[in-house]
């Protein structure tokens, strides 16, 4: 993605400009034209299949945002430009959209009745594993709260059982997402709900 940030929006706004000619009110003109970009009417490629958002989210701006910040600092380093001179990179956007939709406890419970019900509908045995599959990984996100990826590659051998000091019992897991690996403490009920999907599938062995 930072190749399609310098190619399709840096340069053909900033063109041949020295880095130390960049002014701040270049760099405030840029936020509204990317921001309008797939707006414009040049823009728009008939041959590509879906729909441009009018707007970029704020997530996409970041990258933006990092990229100029990383070639101001880049030329602040080599001395192409004055420190005192380089002008501010503001996200243009607020975060007020960042924030996620979520279950609340009452709409949790009637999703999982639910599901109890939904899982065995299929005239299929294949269908009502595949139903019984996600149902079981619904409630195993919803107690452990492990990210999608994490639970994607979560294997048999990643799970254990955690007794503590005062005899309490848990479910231990260790998890992996992208970059990091973590480990997690969740109810012993974790266990037992892990347990029995592992009666039911045939992808039983230590890394499956």
């Amino acid at each position: 993605y930072r190749r399609t940030v310098v190619f399709k929006y840096l340069l053909p706004f900033f063109g041949s400009m020295q880095i130390n000619a960049v002014s701040q009110s270049k760099m405030d003109d840029y936020w509204p034209w990317r921001l309008d970009y797939w707006k414009r009417p040049e823009n728009i490629n008939p041959s590509q299949t879906g729909r441009k958002s009018d707007q970029p989210a704020f997530k996409t701006i970041v990258h933006d945002v990092q990229m100029l910040t990383k070639i101001f600092s880049y030329a602040e380093n080599r001395n192409w430009c004055d420190k005192r001179h380089i002008p501010k990179i503001e996200h243009p956007l607020k975060p007020d959209n960042l924030a996620r939709a979520y279950f609340t406890e009452k709409e949790w419970l009637r999703v999982y009745a639910y599901m109890r019900h939904w899982a065995k509908e299929p005239a299929t045995q294949w269908q009502k594993l595949t139903r019984d599959r996600l149902r079981y990984r619904t409630a195993l996100s919803y107690h452990t709260g492990m990210r999608t990826v994490e639970s994607s590659n979560l294997c048999w051998k990643d799970i254990d059982e955690f007794t503590d000091l005062d005899g309490s019992r848990y479910a231990r897991l260790w998890v992996h997402g992208k970059k990091k690996s973590r480990g997690i403490i969740a109810p012993i009920k974790v266990l037992k709900l892990l347990n029995a999907w592992k009666q039911k599938t045939k992808f039983s062995e230590d890394d499956d």
